[in-house]
């Protein structure tokens, strides 16, 4: 879930695959922005038409991971949205007191928005009515676990 690069990791990756065999495609997500409609949309066209079986990965596995496998769960599993979020969690290692809960935020919102609206389907709200800059004015993360999300676990 991170853009392809020059970094020495990225190569190392990109070489094994293309020595397996094995389809590397690169989504672009961030772990600390709440998504752009654009690539909520991108994600679930990828993950509907990408070869299986399908590895999401990201650094850590908790955050840009969490978000594809909630769309995974969501999009492909067809799981309702309020299970498919759990894979964001503690238990992964996601931290949603940190910038990174910006990604619980997101799903937060539009939960808060279906409960005034039912009628409204999560891409619906993503494409028509949700706005991340305006969200994002409003978001708060607690110092403390930035503190252990950046300098302790060095995330990026």
């Amino acid at each position: 879930m991170r853009k392809a690069n020059s970094s020495g990791s990225y190569l190392l990756e990109k070489e094994a695959c293309d020595k397996l065999g094995i389809t590397l495609i690169n989504h672009p997500m961030s772990s600390r922005k709440l998504p752009k409609p654009h690539m909520v949309l991108e994600a679930k066209r990828l993950l509907e038409t990408v070869e299986r079986p399908v590895l999401i990965h990201c650094k850590s596995g908790a955050d840009r991971a969490g978000l594809m496998s909630v769309f995974y769960m969501h999009f492909i599993e067809q799981q309702p949205l309020e299970q498919a979020v759990k894979q964001l969690s503690i238990k992964y290692g996601h931290f949603r007191w940190a910038d990174t809960g910006k990604l619980d935020y997101f799903f937060d919102a539009f939960f808060a928005y279906q409960k005034q609206h039912p009628e409204t389907e999560f891409l619906t709200w993503v494409t028509h009515i949700y706005n991340p800059e305006v969200l994002d004015q409003s978001f708060k993360s607690a110092g403390w676990a930035n503190i252990v999300v950046n300098k302790i676990l060095k995330r990026e």
